[in-house]
């Protein structure tokens, strides 16, 4: 009898810690875990075909299927925890413009992250400009993919501290095809008077005026009625921080201001008005230029900055050579 009573003195408390540990993880992680099934990624595109410069907007949704209320994540890394690749004909992986590094990095600094959560039977729905996003003006079939990051629920480590537990969502790929414009095919000349420097606008692009990556130039053709036309492998890179342009009286050379790495870009205007580096591609600046102009004669350019200007003399393939002493 004394050993049958000591047996049951033993067993009850530790039957009951079992069920304690059991219940409490259930509550924790149980029924979060189960809804996660029930949660969908899809993927919309509102047609299959595009023309170059065309805005391509991808529709991305999250659908709950379940019958309880699914969270997401914080507010603050919502449109961040998605995962958008776009991959040509080759595999080759198309990279980033400024804005689209812009739309998926998380930020750096949060001031308000509160619970997103998708309502059972509901959906959340998000739309990105995949020609902003990333350099689509190169016709082509193109594999778009989408991953979305959620959490699943929260797991208290060794060091006593709750570490976040995620799961990936992924949507069916989609497949899109740009086409060139009709208007700039091979062949075709605008209708205008003799060529001109006024044929092309090059539109500068960059984060901001001392942004830390490089900027690019669009190239876009001028058309009789004033309307421009995106054109064919339109982008070139620049310096970081791009800010400005002018362009040489002949309209041969181009020359872009790089407020990021302190220096001005020098390029040769093609036929086409292709953008080409020169051989020496970059000539510095003082520190943080601002504005870039030519002188009325085109023999000079002018950077200014905070911190005084200089003077530039234009050679006749176009390079840029700096005076000895800067101007006040």
């Amino acid at each position: 009898m004394r050993i049958s009573s000591l047996k049951h003195l033993v067993l009850f408390p530790v039957c009951c810690l079992i069920t304690f540990l059991f219940l409490a993880t259930h509550a924790a992680f149980g029924d979060t875990e189960s809804a996660h099934p029930n949660i969908v990624l899809l993927t919309q595109l509102g047609q299959s075909e595009y023309v170059a410069g065309e805005a391509v907007r991808l529709n991305v949704i999250i659908k709950n299927e379940g019958k309880t209320t699914i969270p997401l994540g914080g507010s603050a890394f919502d449109v961040s925890s998605f995962r958008i690749t776009v991959q040509d004909d080759q595999g080759q992986t198309t990279p980033l413009t400024h804005y689209g590094k812009y739309v998926l990095t998380p930020p750096f600094a949060v001031f308000r992250n509160i619970s997103v959560q998708v309502p059972a039977g509901q959906q959340r729905r998000y739309q990105f400009n995949l020609s902003r996003m990333f350099d689509l003006s190169r016709k082509g079939n193109y594999r778009v993919s989408v991953t979305r990051s959620i959490v699943t629920g929260y797991k208290k480590g060794a060091d006593n501290v709750l570490y976040s537990q995620t799961m990936e969502l992924i949507a069916a790929p989609v497949k899109i095809r740009i086409v060139e414009n009709p208007a700039l095919r091979s062949g075709i000349e605008p209708v205008s008077p003799a060529p001109s420097k006024r044929q092309y606008l090059y539109l500068v692009n960059s984060q901001s005026r001392f942004d830390s990556t490089h900027g690019s130039v669009t190239r876009y053709q001028i058309n009789v009625d004033g309307t421009v036309s995106p054109t064919l492998g339109s982008s070139v890179l620049a310096g970081k921080g791009s800010s400005a342009i002018t362009i040489g009286h002949d309209g041969k050379f181009a020359y872009i201001l790089n407020g990021g790495d302190d220096s001005i870009s020098q390029f040769h205007i093609g036929a086409n008005g292709v953008l080409t580096p020169l051989l020496q591609p970059t000539v510095p600046t003082e520190k943080y230029p601002q504005s870039l102009v030519i002188d009325p004669t085109g023999q000079w350019v002018y950077a200014a900055s905070t911190r005084g200007a200089r003077a530039f003399h234009v050679g006749k393939n176009g390079e840029l050579t700096p005076l000895s002493d800067k101007l006040p």
